[in-house]
């Protein structure tokens, strides 16, 4: 063997060393089985070696990129708090009430007073969104039970029913005299 051909094995022996250390060293950087959409390294179809993070995508077991299904976020259920809303320059409120699911939709009121409207609720990952809603003055005052008094509780009258906006009716006290109540602006009042 020459010396020429002796220095020609040994640069291809270093050559053949010094690929397949790198191959070793590249190898050691790749990420295989990483989750779905996380950081990681791999070898990509031309056969560089990138990291990189991207949503569906991650490194196989055998090291290369490919596609992948995302896991899907926890369907957290919502609080709902007192709700607020405005529609036509008038503004209702409805009170907090029980949790609701993820995805699940919901009505709710406004208590009754000088303002009436209900809006409708969505609950999604979390969060209480108002789909839609409507909010007017009050043209009627409804009543289960109607109270009032007002000489220091000395009388009380009582009256239950529905009237319209401006309708009068008669409230009863307890020794039979009758007065007078009227709905104005959703309420109702002593005449």
């Amino acid at each position: 063997m020459t010396r020429r051909t002796f220095e020609q094995l040994l640069q291809l022996a270093i050559v053949v060393c010094l690929t397949l250390g790198a191959g070793a060293l590249l190898a050691q950087t790749i990420t295989p089985d990483s989750p779905c959409g996380e950081r990681a390294t791999g070898r990509r179809i031309d056969g560089r070696i990138t990291t990189e993070q991207a949503p569906g995508w991650h490194v196989d077991r055998d090291g290369g990129w490919t596609t992948c299904q995302m896991p899907v976020a926890a369907d957290r259920p919502c609080q709902v708090p007192a709700q607020q809303w405005s529609w036509a320059g008038v503004t209702c409120t409805a009170p907090a009430g029980p949790p609701m699911t993820h995805s699940a939709m919901r009505m709710v009121r406004t208590r009754p007073g000088p303002v009436e409207g209900l809006a409708v609720l969505q609950c999604t990952d979390g969060a209480v969104s108002i789909r839609v809603s409507t909010c007017n003055a009050a043209l009627m005052c409804e009543a289960s039970t109607y109270e009032a008094t007002d000489d220091g509780g000395a009388t009380t009258w009582r009256w239950a029913g529905r009237l319209r906006e401006g309708e009068r009716s008669t409230a009863n006290s307890d020794d039979g005299r009758a007065r007078l109540i009227e709905c104005k602006a959703g309420a109702l009042r002593l005449l």
